[in-house]
């Protein structure tokens, strides 16, 4: 099943593998747009690959030792124009459109970053908070399972800059 599943990836990019979705890239992007600040100019669609866990979490974090508890569900790179998802779920996700909810939240990623997003953050952890924000939006409103959605303790972690308490703001 999986091969048969990477297999239709490779060849239809376009396309989202979800149980129960009818949804493309180019719906997907309408709806970011439409729920946010970004705009879709007609830059080329991202490929989507399907990786383990292990080729992810070695990509994101190079300089460290592969490790068993790392969760990245995907990512999204901005060189090669390449969106890369777990072909398992992670730790904290459900199955309920896995691949479809990451997919949604690494696409804007793609849209920040042909808006200029990146160059506007005050670090790239900052990028996650519309990404886990419209993810979130995203589960409620395609009825997909709430377990999916992000623990709000985790996004406040995760999110933070260098230098900044969650309870009082920037330390500087």
């Amino acid at each position: 099943m999986l091969r048969w599943l990477m297999a239709i990836l490779l060849l239809a990019p376009t396309m989202v593998y979800s149980a129960h979705s009818d949804h493309d890239l180019t719906s997907m992007v309408e709806w970011i747009e439409s729920n946010s600040k970004y705009s879709y100019n007609g830059e080329t669609l991202p490929k989507i690959e399907l990786h383990s866990a292990q080729q992810i979490c070695r990509v994101v974090f190079p300089d460290a030792e592969p490790h068993a508890d790392c969760n990245i569900a995907g990512y999204f790179d901005h060189e090669t124009n390449l969106i890369v998802i777990s072909d398992t779920v992670t730790e904290y996700m459900v199955e309920d459109h896995f691949y479809e909810v990451v997919l949604l939240h690494e696409l804007v990623h793609f849209l920040q970053y042909y808006n200029g997003e990146y160059e506007r953050v005050e670090c790239k952890q900052a990028l996650e908070r519309d990404a886990f924000e419209l993810q979130d939006q995203w589960i409620d409103e395609q009825g997909i399972d709430p377990e999916q959605k992000n623990d709000p303790l985790f996004v406040i972690f995760v999110t933070m800059c260098p230098g900044t308490d969650p309870m009082f703001g920037n330390t500087h």
